[in-house]
C-alpha cells in the first residue's frame, strides 16, 4: 500500500503527493509486494496520459511526484514524467527495488530526480529471500556507487517484519554508511502478495511498539545526517479531520493505479471513492465532481476512524493508511458508483 518515501527534506509546505504506478511490470515478484507486481505483467499506461494527469495534479496543488509500480526503471517514459513534474516545480522521487541502479535507465532519469527511494528488507539473506532472488542484495549494493556518482540523493524504505525488526540498528547503520538521506521504516501490511506469501511476518502489537521506540532512538542517533521516519502513528499524534482542510491536509496523497484509476490516500483504496479513470476523463475535469460527491464521504470515513482510534481501548499505535484502506472497503457511502 504505502511502500513509498514520503518526501523527506521537502520544504515547500504541506505534502500533497501524486503517486503514480505506470505499470505493474517488475523483474522481481517480492513476497510482500502490495501491488502484486511481477515479470508476468506487461500492460503499461501511455506516457502522454500520465503527463496530462501530472499537469492536472500540479494544478490541484500536488507538490511531489512519486513513481513506483512495478519497477519504475523498467518504464521507458519515466524521464518524461519526471521532467514534466519538475516543470511544475514539483519534487520528484522514485521507489525502486535497487536492481537497476547501475543502469542507463537511472542515468537518463537522474537530471530530474530529487530522491531515489530504494526498497530494503534487511541483511543480505533476509533481503534476498523476500525478493525471491539470490542476487537482489548484491545488485543493490553494487548500484549504490553508481547512484552516488550521479549525485542523486537516495534513501531506503525498509519493510519491517517479524523476521527483521531486531536487526534495525544494523540495517540503519548500513543505510547511513552508504550515504542515505532517508531511512523509512514501513511495517509490513497485509496487501497484495503479502496476504498469501508473507502473513506470518506481520508485526504484532508488542513488536510494533518496540519498533516505534527503536525508530525514536535511530532518529536521535542519525539526526542531521539521515532522516529517520516510521509509518506508525501514536494516538497522541492523531488530529481530528476538519472540513476546512485543503487537498494536502485532507488527502495528503492521490494515487494513480496501474490501470489509470486515481484514488485517494493509498493504493488499494476502495474505488467507490475514486476520482476518475484517466482513460475516460481528465483528472482536472473529474475533480469538482469528486469534491462535491465523494470527498464528504471520505472526510466522514476519516472522522469515524479517528473516533475509533481515540477510544480508551484503542491500540496506542496504528498505521493510519492501512486502516483507512481497510475501512474504505466497508464504508457506507451510499450509491457512489465505481470509476
Amino acid at each position: 500500500m504505502m511502500d513509498e518515501a514520503t518526501g523527506a527534506g521537502h520544504e515547500q509546505g504541506p505534502l500533497a503527493i501524486f503517486h503514480v504506478h505506470p505499470s505493474l511490470r517488475c523483474n522481481l515478484a517480492c513476497a510482500h509486494c502490495y501491488s502484486s507486481s511481477s515479470p508476468a505483467a506487461r500492460d503499461a499506461l501511455p506516457v502522454e496520459a500520465i503527463v496530462t494527469a501530472i499537469d492536472d495534479a500540479a494544478g490541484l496543488g500536488c507538490n511531489v511526484l512519486s513513481v513506483s509500480g512495478g519497477e519504475p526503471l523498467m518504464y521507458a517514459g519515466l524521464p518524461r514524467l519526471l521532467e514534466t513534474a519538475r516543470a511544475h516545480n514539483m519534487r520528484t522521487q522514485i521507489v525502486t527495488n535497487g536492481w537497476f541502479l547501475g543502469s542507463p535507465a537511472l542515468a537518463a532519469a537522474a537530471p530530474w530526480l530529487h530522491l531515489v527511494a530504494i526498497s530494503l528488507d534487511g541483511p543480505a539473506a533476509v533481503h534476498d529471500r523476500m525478493r525471491g532472488s539470490p542476487r537482489a542484495f548484491e545488485r543493490l549494493v553494487a548500484g549504490l556507487a553508481k547512484i552516488r556518482a550521479l549525485g542523486v540523493d537516495f534513501g531506503f524504505v525498509h519493510t519491517v517484519t517479524a523476521e527483521n525488526w531486531d536487526q534495525l540498528f544494523a540495517t540503519a547503520a548500513f543505510a547511513a554508511s552508504a550515504g542515505a538521506k532517508l531511512f523509512q521504516l514501513h511495517p509490513l501490511e497485509m496487501a497484495g502478495r503479502a496476504t498469501t506469501d508473507a502473513g506470518p511476518l506481520v508485526l504484532d502489537a508488542d513488536t510494533a511498539a518496540k519498533v516505534y521506540v527503536l525508530a525514536a532512538i535511530l532518529k536521535a542517533r542519525y539526526a542531521g545526517t539521515m532522516a529517520v521516519q516510521v509509518d506508525l502513528l501514536h494516538r497522541t499524534q492523531l488530529r481530528p479531520p476538519s472540513d476546512e482542510d485543503g487537498l494536502a491536509a485532507a488527502l495528503g496523497i492521490l494515487v494513480m493505479e496501474a490501470d489509470g484509476v486515481v484514488v485517494p490516500l493509498a493504493y488499494g483504496f476502495d474505488r467507490r471513492f475514486a476520482v476518475c479513470d484517466i482513460g475516460r476523463a481528465r483528472l482536472a475535469d473529474a475533480w469538482p465532481g469528486f469534491v462535491r460527491e465523494k470527498l464528504p464521504a471520505y472526510r466522514a470515513l476519516a472522522a469515524r476512524l479517528h473516533r475509533e482510534l481515540a477510544r480508551a481501548d484503542a491500540p496506542d499505535l496504528c498505521n493510519w493508511y492501512e486502516l483507512m484502506v481497510d475501512r474504505s472497503a466497508r464504508a457506507p457511502v451510499g450509491d457512489m458508483a465505481p470509476a
